[in-house]
């Protein structure tokens, strides 16, 4: 067993001391005892204290592993929460570019639509010119039939007819069939051929009188078939048929009705043109009104985008402004995360030591106990082995006793022998100490 220094220089100081007091060896017994009692007592504060450091170990680690959770927890919403404002910025970036090609989109159209409104307006005011041109070559024909009608004389029916042609398109089918019926009647009517003044009645003969070649004059031998043709067309009839005149029907009273005929129907062609034009500038009128309206509609809904990409605008700068400080944020809660990381770590380190040290310590005491223990046998044996002349020497002188001559005499004259006692006895204890 190895002895500390410190003991062994105690015992021998004890040994040696022992001739000298009387009380050394109750003071170095108590001394080894004080020591033993000393780390006794120093063990049991030292569990008292490994107690209460464990528990607060435990109290501590516990704090600081629940630190490290919320610090990562604070980690991981604020990088959830940076993805979201990455998210919701590109979004609202998408939806401001749909917008803007929207506006883009609308403003395309509308220039679309103003190119058409200005050749249709083109065309209106064309085709209402049209219009007016065809009611006003009506009236010059209207006229001039009335004046034929009224002298007997040629006018202009044909150049009429004629120019009206170039307007045909502006009929409906009903009206195309009325002026090609008109247009028959003028041609074929020829009321300056017969006597004003004849009172003869005219008969008519029947349509069976004109033979297939055309080549038969009719009931006043005046045409053939092939002269009046077969032009006249509509929905209901035939080829039209000549204009037949009663039996005993005056010549006048057939001048009458077939002017009244072709006025009825010059003036249902006016009419019809009349409202024809009516209708045309209010269909103009409509779509002028509906393109009005689709414009404001457009221009309010390009409005409405334009303040919608503005508030767009400012949310997706204010969600920059947020991701700039959540990043920062983040840097600072990493660092923080980082150093409760380190602190647990730190704790745990300090608490690991803690154990050692006590641990150690524990082991350490017990040995010096161990070792005390072994030392006081080892003085107790020491001080049975010595002779019983030498403590009682010293206990008498101890006692104070004084010295005769005599005795002074014996020790003088033994002297020899006990130097050389002495010599063996401390040799023999040097054995058993070392």
């Amino acid at each position: 067993m190895k002895f500390s220094t410190g003991i062994f220089f105690l015992i021998l100081l004890s040994i040696c001391y022992v001739a000298e007091s009387r009380n050394a060896f109750t003071q170095v017994k108590a001394l080894l005892g004080n020591l033993k009692q000393s780390n006794v007592k120093d063990q049991r504060t030292a569990d008292i204290r490994q107690k209460e450091e464990e528990k607060w170990c435990s109290k501590e680690i516990g704090k600081a592993v629940n630190l490290v959770a919320k610090r990562q927890a604070d980690v991981d919403d604020l990088e959830k929460h940076i993805k979201w404002i990455i998210f919701t910025r590109q979004e609202a970036r998408k939806d401001r570019a749909k917008r803007a090609a929207r506006i883009k989109a609308n403003v395309k159209l509308l220039n679309k639509f103003k190119r058409q409104r200005c050749d249709n307006n083109l065309l209106f005011v064309k085709q209402l010119r049209e219009h007016m041109n065809a009611v006003a070559v009506m009236k010059l024909l209207r006229g001039d039939i009335i004046k034929f009608f009224n002298s007997k004389k040629a006018g202009q029916r044909g150049v009429f007819l004629e120019q009206f042609g170039e307007y045909i398109a502006l009929l409906d089918e009903k009206h195309k069939q009325m002026f090609t019926e008109l247009k028959t009647e003028l041609t074929n009517y020829r009321p300056h051929e017969l006597d004003r003044t004849e009172e003869t009645r005219i008969k008519t003969r029947s349509d069976k009188s004109v033979n297939t070649q055309g080549n038969r004059l009719t009931a006043q031998g005046t045409r053939t078939s092939k002269q009046i043709g077969t032009g006249h067309i509509d929905n209901t009839r035939g080829a039209l048929k000549k204009l037949a005149t009663p039996e005993h029907e005056e010549i006048s009273e057939y001048n009458k009705k077939t002017r009244t005929k072709i006025l009825r129907m010059i003036d249902g062609l006016i009419k019809h043109l009349r409202e024809s034009r009516r209708k045309l500038t209010r269909d103009e009128i409509h779509a002028a009104e509906d393109f009005a309206i689709f414009h404001n509609n457009l221009e309010q809904e390009n409005e409405y985008l334009a303040n919608k990409i503005k508030q767009i605008t400012k949310e997706i700068n204010n969600l920059t402004n947020q991701l700039n400080v959540a990043k920062s944020q983040l840097v600072k809660r990493k660092r923080l995360r980082d150093q409760a990381k380190l602190a647990l770590k730190l704790l745990r380190k300090m608490c690991r030591e803690k154990e050692e040290y006590f641990k150690k310590e524990t082991r350490r005491r017990n040995d010096e106990n161990k070792t005390i223990d072994f030392a006081m046998a080892l003085f107790n044996k020491i001080l049975t082995k010595l002779s019983a002349r030498v403590r009682a020497r010293a206990s008498n002188i101890n006692n104070g006793e004084k010295l005769t001559h005599e005795m002074t005499n014996r020790v003088v004259k033994n002297a020899g022998g006990e130097k050389e006692g002495l010599s063996n006895r401390v040799s023999s204890r040097n054995d058993v100490v070392f």
